[in-house]
């Protein structure tokens, strides 16, 4: 993904990716997912834009059962989130930051 798209992805949604995030968009080494989080700008901006949808969440995957992954933008967090539509309905860590900082590396070009 481009600068440009995480511009637009912002700009479109008037939120702010977090760091670390945006710098995974820009190095995801594969031409396809591979895994559970979003590498398209068109996907996210379209999971996102949803005035339902709590804006202090930016929905980056899902977890394969239909449950949102994200980021906290507010107060911002470096962990992923799920969004559990089924009981006990509400957000929870999913994944530490640490767990995080791997899935990243993992998918990451090493150029």
């Amino acid at each position: 993904m481009e600068q440009t798209d995480i511009d637009r992805i912002e700009s479109t949604l008037g939120i702010k990716i977090p760091e670390r995030h945006a710098q995974f968009l820009k190095n995801y080494s594969f031409q396809e997912p591979q895994d559970f989080l979003m590498v398209d700008a068109e996907t996210m901006i379209f999971e996102n834009d949803n005035p339902d949808w709590d804006s202090n969440f930016l929905i980056v995957g899902n977890d394969g059962c239909g449950n949102p992954l994200c980021l906290r933008l507010s107060p911002p967090s470096n962990e992923l989130w799920i969004c559990e539509f089924d009981p006990p309905d509400g957000f929870s860590v999913h994944m530490t930051c640490e767990e995080l900082e791997e899935i990243y590396g993992r998918f990451e070009s090493n150029a």
